[in-house]
């Protein structure tokens, strides 16, 4: 790539015609403005990185320190609870969650093992309609007319169609002591 680009350069000081000897070579007058720039301020004609010479959005040794004090003094606070603390201190320049996860885990505070133990709830499903029903009261709730309400909703578990939502007037919880009947 450097051999063609110092062809054009030596074949651009002797054409008068620019646009032609660009299209001539297959490249843009954008291009080739470009690579006799670059030939006349005696940088070289080879292909330049493409990587970014300062990283911006590295997290500062300062904040990186502060979060593995924290855990060091708070073995069992997470990433948010830390960058909560951070944030309530008056830091600036505190990173998100994840980047506060990353630091501990790069840190050793947090083993892969450990993590594995702690998964997401997987909730049942079953494979046909009403295979299951679900009832679920979703708490009270004081009416206009200053009476209580207890919403009741039964809805099947695969389609998770809303069969029923009936209103409670009244509820009677009982406390149970002994073994079920």
């Amino acid at each position: 790539m450097e051999k063609l680009r110092r062809e054009f350069v030596l074949a651009a000081k002797q054409s008068k015609n620019f646009s032609a000897l660009c299209r001539e070579f297959h490249i843009t007058r954008k291009t080739g403005y470009k690579w006799l720039k670059r030939y006349k301020q005696n940088e070289s004609l080879s292909d330049r990185p493409h990587c970014v010479k300062v990283v911006s959005n590295i997290t500062p040794i300062h904040v990186e320190e502060k979060i593995t004090a924290l855990r060091k003094e708070n073995p069992g606070w997470g990433a948010k609870t830390i960058q909560r603390v951070l944030i309530n201190e008056g830091n600036s320049d505190i990173p998100c969650v994840k980047t506060v996860n990353n630091i501990l885990s790069r840190n050793g505070f947090i083993s892969p093992e450990e993590s594995l133990k702690h998964r997401a709830f997987i909730r049942f499903e079953k494979d046909h309609c009403n295979e299951m029903w679900q009832t679920d009261f979703k708490g009270e709730f004081l009416t206009k007319n200053n009476k209580y309400c207890y919403p009741l909703t039964i809805l099947d578990d695969h389609s998770r169609y809303s069969i029923k939502i009936k209103r409670i007037i009244y509820i009677i919880f009982y406390n149970r002591t002994g073994p079920a009947d």
